[in-house]
């Protein structure tokens, strides 16, 4: 006879439909939800039906909730000003039951590797209050994983998972230097030579790998041999992959995939569809390693490491945890930090183009996930805005932009070399 609906603003548009089926004689029904913390458009979520609540039902009485238990007012203020930029929402104006007392701030750095390293100063000068770092995808954790380890720097995972690892470009990258130490190994040769966009084709390459078998000539020997069967300037690009490759292994690791890079891989990675903002969280990995080798044996280390905090998840022994946005919700934390709030990250690149196209639903809806990040912090928020990229959401943020309402100022961190 009466139907409660909790968390109205994540059920589905199906869900939403058999609802209204449940209670259509009786029109006894209760929802709650908030329009502003919907983020889980890719498993249908349907925040419209709190907007349709008032056509759907008989006598409708809505009652707004405008009262924050768990921020400091500095907190909630910045929320209100940044999520009120959404126009399809139920207009609010949340309130704080705690007061001022909190803190709010922009942290300034030159690049995004400069997010973890001031991380790591924070932790290492000891963290008393439950800390969280908050971020949009999984992989932008792995470079503070790495920092953490190596400072034996004692964190939790929150419902985190192991993707990066199996992504395509760091599966590329990884082959590409494997087969710098193992110049003959054929199996790797095939799943390499075309990844540069230099339009070797593949008859060529099992020729390559055939003759050097049974003529025991070095493969890339022979890889040039059959280039000189194909169009003019294919010798000249087999011979430019051959000394690249022959090299690649004597380079320190960032030097090795910047090689690789310049090899052409960044086209073909892109005309792929494969995200190459990963590249740039390979390179910070491999910067703090010596050889390739060392390289690859860190990359094991940090997956075997990731696999082991992810089993042990459920059991949280640390102030600090890492988690992506979507996976903290529901969650507070006395201080949250939010890292990678970049255009192409957060916002995404997919929702910036719909934006573009004037199709507004998804970027609303990561202009709702920077909120729910937000309103986890109690008493303390941070935000990094990093100079050597563009973020549509932390210019709206920080005071050195006049053309927008500024919501806090800016704390700049000295430059970390």
């Amino acid at each position: 006879h009466y139907v409660c609906v909790d968390e109205a603003q994540d059920t589905s548009k199906v869900q939403h439909k058999i609802i209204e089926l449940l209670v259509k004689e009786s029109n006894n029904i209760f929802m709650v939800g908030d329009e502003d913390q919907s983020i889980y458009g890719y498993r249908g979520a349907y925040p419209q039906a709190l907007f349709e609540f008032k056509n759907v039902y008989k006598n409708p009485y809505i009652r707004k909730l405008e009262t924050n238990y768990r921020s400091n007012s500095e907190i909630v203020e910045v929320a209100n000003v940044f999520i009120d930029r959404n126009p399809n929402r139920i207009s609010k104006k949340m309130t704080s039951n705690i007061g001022q007392g909190g803190n709010a701030y922009c942290i300034e750095t030159q690049n995004r590797y400069q997010q973890f390293y001031y991380l790591l100063d924070i932790a290492k000068n000891g963290i008393n209050d439950s800390t969280a770092i908050l971020y949009r995808n999984n992989d932008s954790a792995i470079p503070l994983i790495d920092l953490f380890e190596r400072n034996e720097i004692s964190y939790s995972l929150n419902r985190a998972n192991n993707t990066f690892f199996s992504n395509r470009v760091l599966t590329d990258i990884t082959n590409m230097l494997k087969f710098s130490l193992d110049l003959e190994n054929q199996i790797l040769f095939m799943q390499i030579y075309s990844k540069f966009n230099m339009y070797f084709n593949r008859r060529m390459a099992e020729y390559a790998c055939s003759y050097s078998r049974s003529k025991h000539i070095p493969l890339l020997d022979e890889f040039i041999n059959q280039s000189r069967f194909g169009k003019s300037y294919y010798e000249d690009r087999a011979e430019y992959f051959v000394q690249t490759f022959r090299n690649l292994s004597k380079l320190k690791p960032i030097d090795a995939i910047d090689e690789l890079i310049d090899l052409g891989y960044v086209d073909y990675a892109e005309e792929k569809n494969y995200g190459i903002e990963k590249l740039d969280l390979i390179r910070m990995i491999a910067n703090n390693e010596d050889s390739v080798e060392d390289f690859l044996n860190r990359l094991e280390y940090l997956e075997s490491k990731v696999k082991e905090k992810i089993s042990d998840s459920n059991n949280p022994n640390s102030k600090i945890v890492l988690s992506t946005i979507h996976s903290c919700k529901g969650m507070e934390f006395d201080s949250v930090y939010i890292i990678d709030a970049i255009d192409g990250i957060l916002p995404s690149r997919k929702s910036i183009n719909l934006r573009v196209e004037e199709k507004f639903g998804e970027y609303e809806e990561e202009r709702r996930l920077m909120y729910v990040a937000i309103t986890r912090a109690k008493h303390n928020l941070y935000i990094f805005r990093i100079e050597d990229e563009t973020s549509e959401f932390v210019r709206e943020l920080t005071s050195d932009y006049s053309s927008d309402d500024c919501i806090f100022k800016t704390k700049r961190k000295n430059k970390i070399e």
